[in-house]
C-alpha cells in the first residue's frame, strides 16, 4: 500500500531550522529633536504652576545740566511682566504577564522598548511645542516659529540651495546687519551666534567662493566674521513660513 501525500524535494529541512538570530534590537530611527540645543532648557517654578512669568525692566531717566540749587533729576525704570502658559502632556504603557513572557521568546523587552516608546513620544510632543506653540484659546505658549515677539521674515534674494555664492554671503550680511541695528549696536563679533538652517542645507554652508584661491565656503565666511557662531540644521525649518524654508541667526549672550 502506498502513501499518497504532497510532493517534497527530498531531504527537505523547515526553514525555521535553518536561521540564526542576532542579539540585540534595531530599532527605527526618528526625527531629531533639536529644540533644547536651539533654546535651551531650564526647570523652573513648581509643577501645579499653570504659567510661568518674566520680570521686564525699562530704564527711564534723563540727565539735565548741574545747577548748584537745581533739583536733581531723579532716574527710575518701568516694569512689565511676561506671560507664558504651561501645556501638560502625558504618556503610560502597559505589559502584561502573558505578553512580556511571549516577547521574550522572540528576543523583545517588552516594559524597556515600551517605556523607551512612552519616553520619546513625550519628547517628540515637548520638541513640537518648543517649535510651534500651543493654540488653545486665550492660551499664551508660543513657539520658535511663531512668538510674536519675532521680526518679520524677510525674503532671500535667491532660493539659497540653487543661489550663488556672492547671493547666499548677500543674505548673510543682511542677517548680521539686522542684528546689529535691532540691537541698538550692542551686537559685538565675539559673541557666541546661533545660525539655525532648513535640513538639508549643509551643502549651502558648503558653497564655495568661486573666486577664492584657497576654496573659502560660506561657511568659512560666516566663521571667519564671527569666530562663535554655531550651525544647526532643523528638520521644523524645512517649509516653515507658507511652505517656504527659513533660516534664524541670532544672538545667545546678549546683555
Amino acid at each position: 500500500s502506498a502513501l499518497v501525500g504532497p510532493a517534497q524535494a527530498g531531504g527537505a529541512v523547515q526553514m525555521q531550522f535553518l536561521q540564526s538570530m542576532l542579539p540585540g534590537v534595531i530599532r527605527m530611527m526618528t526625527a531629531v529633536r533639536l529644540i533644547d540645543e536651539i533654546a535651551g532648557i531650564r526647570t523652573v517654578g513648581r509643577w501645579e504652576d499653570e504659567r510661568i512669568g518674566l520680570r521686564v525692566a525699562t530704564p527711564i531717566g534723563k540727565a539735565e545740566l548741574y545747577g548748584d540749587i537745581t533739583n536733581i533729576p531723579l532716574a527710575s525704570y518701568g516694569t512689565a511682566l511676561e506671560y507664558r502658559h504651561i501645556v501638560r502632556f502625558e504618556q503610560g504603557f502597559q505589559v502584561g504577564k502573558l505578553e512580556d513572557a511571549r516577547q521574550s521568546l522572540e528576543g523583545y523587552n517588552a516594559a524597556e522598548e515600551k517605556r523607551r516608546s512612552a519616553t520619546e513620544s513625550l519628547d517628540m510632543a515637548r520638541n513640537r511645542l518648543g517649535f510651534f506653540g500651543f493654540n488653545g484659546g486665550a492660551n499664551l505658549t508660543y513657539g520658535l516659529l511663531n512668538d510674536p515677539s519675532l521680526p518679520a521674515y524677510q525674503t532671500a534674494t535667491a532660493a539659497w540651495p540653487g543661489a550663488t555664492w556672492a547671493q547666499v554671503i548677500g543674505d548673510l550680511q543682511r542677517m548680521i546687519s539686522a542684528l546689529e541695528t535691532q540691537s541698538a549696536g550692542n551686537f559685538q563679533d565675539d559673541m557666541r551666534v546661533t545660525l539655525v538652517l532648513p535640513l538639508g542645507y549643509r551643502a549651502v554652508m558648503n558653497k564655495m567662493n568661486p573666486v577664492s584661491a584657497v576654496g573659502e565656503t560660506v561657511r568659512d565666511w560666516l566663521v571667519a566674521q564671527m569666530p562663535n557662531i554655531r550651525f544647526i540644521y532643523a528638520p521644523e525649518f524645512v517649509g516653515a513660513n507658507a511652505a517656504a524654508n527659513v533660516a534664524y541667526m541670532f544672538i545667545e549672550n546678549m546683555g
